[in-house]
């Protein structure tokens, strides 16, 4: 915990007088009659609140670090539910809203440590039971400095996770890191930068992304088809396919992930984006059962090549691939149907001049 310690705002009051290592007598401190506070800890609605205590050690300065070191532990063990349960509901809010397309930026943020979010840490009381020689401390931490620190990270972490996606994916990356910094309070943030100064890397982190889009010529787009059996496929099986079929267009752009609902609105991202040529990569799933109860998968992948200017297709490529399991439809491995489509080959069948 010692790295925890250096990194956080501490009030603490020490001694004048240092207290020689090996020869401390536990009498350091007033006698005192043990505080409400060991037996229960209070409750304030706009900090948390953590007690530790240590044994006595080899001397008085590192039972006190031992002892705040504890009451830290105790305060980021009930921190980090409420960090990870954010997490979660801000995967799922980005789930229904664009398709799990940011679960890698999600799963990113759910790995900050909660110590880490502890900046502003106040020793609030210490007690001395001289006959046992433990100390006990309390400390607090403004609920609304972890709120901050907590947003900052989530921020900070698809800011960071957006210099290696794809650019449909940075894109979005990057929208939602913005979206984040009206609710970050930066006086809480003990990093260097406010809010004028991330905002203004986000925004040139976007121009820089379009403008590389621009020049690629070629924008590779994805579109999930639904039909009667509606069919959700994976994003990882779609993501999948659509690597497979970026390393056929080595100079396209992959903004596979653009989120685009239909035929018309992918043109027109491609249009924004100034491409030249539209790669659109229509995937579908369907279900068959036989009489004996298995489930077959079909898995259908529908490339077009459109000219964006005239808006007209030049060239439709279909390729398809099947999964098979003799339980529920539910238990169809579509991520293994489209590993089983790259692995087949039919991909390179696209090359060609592009």
């Amino acid at each position: 915990m010692k790295p925890l310690i250096s990194g956080v705002a501490l009030a603490i009051v020490l001694f004048a007088a240092p207290i020689a290592a090996h020869a401390y007598k536990c009498d350091y401190m007033p006698l005192e009659q043990a505080p409400g506070w060991i037996a229960n800890v209070p409750v304030e609605e706009g900090n948390y609140i953590g007690v530790g205590s240590a044994e006595k050690a080899d001397s008085a300065e590192e039972q006190m670090e031992k002892s705040l070191n504890n009451a830290l532990a105790r305060v980021v063990k009930g921190v980090s539910v409420t960090v990870k349960s954010a997490f979660k509901e801000r995967s799922s809010e980005t789930s229904q809203g664009l398709g799990k397309k940011s679960d890698h930026a999600v799963e990113g943020g759910t790995e900050v440590n909660a110590s880490e979010l502890l900046h502003d840490v106040s020793v609030k009381a210490r007690w001395l039971d001289r006959d046992s020689c433990t100390l006990w401390t309390m400390i607090t931490v403004p609920k609304e400095s972890v709120t901050a620190n907590k947003n900052f990270a989530a921020m900070k972490g698809l800011y960071d996770g957006s210099r290696k996606a794809a650019p449909g994916e940075a894109l979005e990356m990057l929208a939602e890191a913005k979206s984040l910094l009206p609710q970050i309070n930066f006086s809480f943030i003990h990093e260097q930068g406010d809010r004028q100064h991330y905002e203004q890397l986000i925004v040139k982190a976007v121009s820089a992304l379009r403008e590389d889009v621009g020049k690629k010529q070629t924008l590779l787009l994805t579109l999930i088809r639904k039909n009667s059996d509606n069919i959700d496929i994976p994003a990882a099986a779609s993501k999948k396919i659509s690597s497979g079929i970026v390393d056929v267009y080595p100079n396209a752009a992959n903004m596979a992930d653009a989120g685009c609902g239909s035929d018309q609105q992918c043109m027109e991202v491609a249009r924004n984006s100034g491409a030249e040529k539209l790669v659109l990569v229509n995937i579908e799933g369907a279900l068959k059962q036989n009489q004996l109860g298995s489930y077959k998968g079909i898995l259908t992948v529908e490339v077009n090549e459109y000219s964006v200017k005239s808006r007209t297709r030049t060239k439709i490529f279909l390729a398809k691939s099947e999964v098979i399991t003799p339980f529920t439809k539910d238990d169809l491995d579509w991520n293994l149907a489209a590993q089983k489509l790259v692995d087949s080959g039919k991909l390179n069948e696209l090359s060609g001049e592009h």
